[in-house]
């Protein structure tokens, strides 16, 4: 946390205002004392755990300035961070919302140097469904009142995360003009010890993102691009909740994950599974409890 507020303390702009927002950590005590020597410079705001859409819309209530910038405690801003992300609203007053790109650092393995994958970075709501998960909150300045008016962050799409690319995909829906800052601008840090069960519980989440989406406001494109991202998400979603299903003896569960999992990946294993669940579902269930009984614990 300190060398996060640090990176906030040493931008080349001045003029803005720091909320801290503690949303029920278990280690307040600990943050609290971090904390100690900047909070004639900060607002703290101590809740009970909301999740992050929670937290962030604490913050936002609270914020007095037209602009919102968002920062995890993990990542980091060189100085020139907002300076430059404020540049491109002044050279154009009508964008709505700026994003950047990331370098990525960690303690556990990074796969790239930088956090964006594509060439041709999501500015449209055609754009966000494909691939939405390219904006960091991190790496995002936008207009308070865009956010404001869109709802705010869902806070329902607790536990884990995509609360972020339901907000993007809101703000385009309703027609929000978003650029790329085109550089690469902050520090993400990756978590090398993300465990499964988390992993279960974002594909969760940006499902029920992805179902939200206004069809109405997608092109033929998007409304391609949209369903195609359904599919892989229902069938990473049935690849990580098949076997647990197996293990439970609920059959009928069983078969409509591996369903979703073989409509995305098309594998004839799951061919196979699938016919089993649907012919032996007891043999099948025995099978696999056995057998993962010597393999180790299911992803769950």
């Amino acid at each position: 946390m300190a060398e996060c507020l640090d990176s906030v303390f040493a931008q080349t702009l001045v003029d803005f205002e720091v909320i801290v927002v503690n949303d029920g950590s278990g280690d307040t005590p600990v943050l609290e004392r971090v904390l100690g020597p900047y909070r004639e410079r900060i607002v703290y705001v101590h809740q009970e755990n909301r999740g992050q859409a929670g937290a962030r819309n604490s913050g936002i209530r609270l914020a007095r300035a037209e602009y919102l910038a968002f920062l995890d405690s993990d990542d980091g801003w060189p100085p020139e961070y907002l300076s430059t992300q404020m540049q491109l609203f002044r050279d154009n007053p009508s964008l709505d919302l700026v994003y950047a790109d990331a370098t990525l650092f960690g303690s556990g393995p990074v796969p790239r140097k930088t956090f964006m994958q594509t060439s041709a970075p999501p500015m449209t709501l055609d754009d966000l469904v494909s691939q939405g998960g390219q904006i960091l909150p991190s790496g995002t300045l936008v207009k308070k009142h865009a956010i404001v008016e869109a709802g705010l962050f869902d806070e329902n799409l607790r536990p884990q995360g995509c609360e972020d690319v339901d907000m993007w995909l809101r703000l385009a829906g309703r027609g929000a003009k978003i650029a790329f800052q085109g550089k690469v601008l902050f520090r993400r840090r990756i978590h090398g010890n993300a465990a499964t069960a988390n992993e279960e519980k974002m594909v969760m989440s940006l499902l029920r993102a992805l179902t939200k989406v206004d069809r109405a406001q997608l092109s033929a494109t998007g409304l391609e691009s949209l369903e195609k991202q359904l599919i892989q998400a229902r069938g990473e979603l049935g690849f990580m909740q098949w076997r647990k299903h197996l293990i439970e003896g609920d059959a009928a569960a069983a078969r409509e994950d591996l369903r979703a999992a073989h409509a995305f990946f098309r594998s004839r294993k799951f061919t196979l599974a699938l016919l089993g669940v649907r012919l032996a579902p007891q043999v099948t269930i025995w099978g696999a409890r056995t057998f993962l009984r010597k393999r180790g614990s299911p992803r769950s």
